[in-house]
């Protein structure tokens, strides 16, 4: 079944997939928290940045550095970005996400399939560099030879089955109207999946950044002004 009659006005929503697939990647008591995340459909900004920075990697808090400003990776309000301008196509769309994600009022919902997208862009981009292809959706690389042939069975399923969600965001407005695609839920749903998934195709995928780049203490987000601050010394 490609979707599910979920919500107000029969509102198509995804979320049958991406639950299934946070079951996979985390823990029950993990999927407890990101559930929790965003109480009342607004965001928890200090809940969310404590999880998303225990992940690891390129987190809310570490993908930027919000002490230098200007030059090709700067990023209004986040700082500039910690990765290889060689890998601006992989990293660039988590810092539309911590921008998305950073607008914790009422209209946070309006960007739910934005930060589904740039998730879900953020995959691609990897996927891309495994297979050095490029101008094939994420569904067609992921079944050409050169991709499949080299994730291993399950994260190859993962991706795979990831892929509607990634299309929804991008071709399908035909939900009822007044109603989203994507719930805030959803939205954090699909940045964690995409996140764990990350970490299965980092390895493979020939970047020019260290990861290590992003073990960094985090900085600080300013909830009143969306702004992120250096980590306090």
């Amino acid at each position: 079944m490609r979707w599910t009659l979920d919500g107000p006005g029969g509102t198509k929503i995804y979320s049958h997939i991406l639950q299934s697939l946070l079951a996979e990647l985390f823990t029950p008591d993990e999927i407890t928290t990101i559930r929790q995340l965003a109480p009342a459909d607004r965001i928890d900004p200090a809940a969310f940045t404590s999880f998303d920075y225990w992940l690891g990697g390129p987190s809310v808090l570490t993908i930027s550095d919000p002490g230098f400003t200007g030059g090709t990776l700067n990023f209004p309000s986040q700082g500039v970005g910690r990765y290889q301008v060689a890998d601006r196509e992989v990293f660039r769309p988590l810092q539309y996400c911590a921008a998305h994600l950073m607008m914790v009022d009422e209209r946070a919902v309006w960007l739910a399939r934005a930060v589904v997208s740039d998730s879900s862009a953020h995959i691609e981009g990897l996927v891309k560099r495994i297979g050095r292809l490029r101008f094939l959706p994420l569904g067609s690389m992921l079944r050409k030879r050169a991709v499949a042939a080299v994730l291993d069975p399950t994260t190859l399923n993962l991706a795979l089955r990831y892929t509607p969600i990634f299309n929804a965001a991008k071709h399908d407005f035909s939900q009822d109207k007044d109603t989203h695609m994507f719930s805030l839920q959803d939205a954090l749903t699909a940045y964690f999946v995409c996140r764990r998934l990350a970490f299965r195709l980092y390895p493979l995928a020939s970047l020019a950044t260290n990861l290590h780049v992003f073990d960094v203490e985090p900085a600080s987000f300013d909830p009143a002004s969306g702004r992120l601050t250096r980590a306090s010394s």
